[in-house]
């Protein structure tokens, strides 16, 4: 069948839109990244080039999930030595030697659903935290109106940090009275002293006062707990002083809220739990099904991973739990760890280290010596 030759054109354009559209979300899968790694020069110079640019794909695919997914991004520790499986293409843009290290610098094209998805398949699950209440957020800055949702930011990171479901709302909605009948967490506050040029100053800056007060009722009936505080800012402009003194009222005055008292831990609360001697991501994993079945544990979180100079890694796991450090030192202690031997030393009201060490890394036991696959060591 001949067709018109301005339908066929326009049938052209309708099939070449379907394509570009049906290609689009393939192509969004990968991410252009660009990173660099060092190592030290070898006499093997072929080993030490395919050292440098394994690790400058290790921190293509890390840098690519901390845009993609930040919430995951120190879960990256899991893939190991895969990196490259998640690197469809690469180009080198940069190779020297500088004071003996040889530095390699790359543009890495990295398929970042494919390293997040392989991520979310290799976790442990941890228990479900369905049912458990929203926390209502609720932010009245008087005179700064443009500066509350730098507090609900703060609020809403630190909630969902201790595994809180959040629900973003208005300041009469966290009132007492209100419909609300869960957790409430509001912040009243109001500008101290009118933004003003200071005088004898050069430049000439402006100064800016905020106070306010956080507060927190588990439900309609609990008495409100609460924190206040002030804070105040120099800058060359009035909104740029304003924007310094709302900064200690955010996260630094609502964590003496979430602290004192383990209040936050009524409603979910957590305990940072600092780790250290996780070598394999098969002994992450050991541990990791090892915390989620600890009493009162009801969601595991994988923090962040922190390097030092000598090499050691510390890794952070955030239990959202309401139980104390005490009575999580005291299961950890009891829960065997087949391989592992354990030192548990609390650090605070919220905070444990655990130091895990192979048992074949330590020495045989004597004839007298009980054996015991964990430890505890006394703060």
């Amino acid at each position: 069948m001949n067709l018109h030759p301005a339908v066929s054109r326009f049938c052209q354009g309708i099939s070449l839109a379907l394509l570009l559209g049906l290609a689009s979300p393939a192509a969004a899968q990968d991410m252009q990244i660009e990173s660099s790694a060092q190592v030290a020069v070898q006499e093997d110079a072929a080993k030490a080039r395919s050292q440098a640019l394994s690790e400058a794909m290790r921190q293509a695919v890390d840098l690519a999930v901390e845009q993609a997914a930040p919430e995951v991004r120190g879960r990256t520790y899991l893939l190991g030595a895969r990196a490259r499986d998640f690197v469809p293409s690469y180009r080198i843009v940069e190779e020297s030697e500088q004071d003996g290290r040889l530095v390699l610098k790359i543009v890495a094209q990295v398929d970042v659903t494919q390293v997040i998805k392989e991520l979310q398949a290799g976790l442990p699950k941890s228990k479900r935290s369905d049912g458990r209440a929203k926390v209502l957020v609720c932010v009245q800055l008087i005179g700064a109106d443009g500066l509350a949702d730098a507090l609900l930011t703060d609020a809403k990171e630190l909630l969902m940090q201790r595994g809180q479901l959040v629900e973003l709302g208005t300041a009469e909605q966290c009132r007492a009275g209100s419909a609300w009948s869960g957790p409430r967490l509001s912040f009243e506050g109001n500008v101290a002293a009118p933004a003003g040029q200071v005088r004898g100053t050069s430049p000439r800056l402006w100064s800016a006062q905020l106070k306010g007060r956080w507060q927190l009722a588990v439900d309609g009936t609990a008495q409100v707990q609460s924190e206040a505080g002030e804070g105040s800012g120099f800058a060359e402009t009035a909104e740029a002083a304003l924007g310094l003194a709302v900064a200690p009222l955010g996260r630094p005055l609502l964590g003496k809220l979430a602290e004192r008292s383990g209040l936050l831990g009524r409603v979910g609360g957590g305990v940072l739990l600092v780790t250290t001697g996780l070598r394999t991501p098969q002994v992450m994993n050991k541990l990791w099904k090892a915390l989620a079945a600890l009493p009162g544990v009801t969601r595991v979180e994988l923090r962040r991973i922190l390097q030092s100079d000598s090499g050691d890694e510390q890794v952070h796991f955030q239990l959202t739990t309401t139980a104390t450090t005490e009575t999580l030192g005291t299961a950890l202690y009891r829960t065997p760890m087949a391989g592992l031997r354990v030192q548990v030393v609390p650090l605070g009201p919220a905070t444990l280290r655990l130091d895990c060490v192979p048992a074949q890394e330590l020495p045989s036991a004597s004839p007298d010596s009980p054996s015991s696959t964990t430890e505890s060591l006394a703060p």
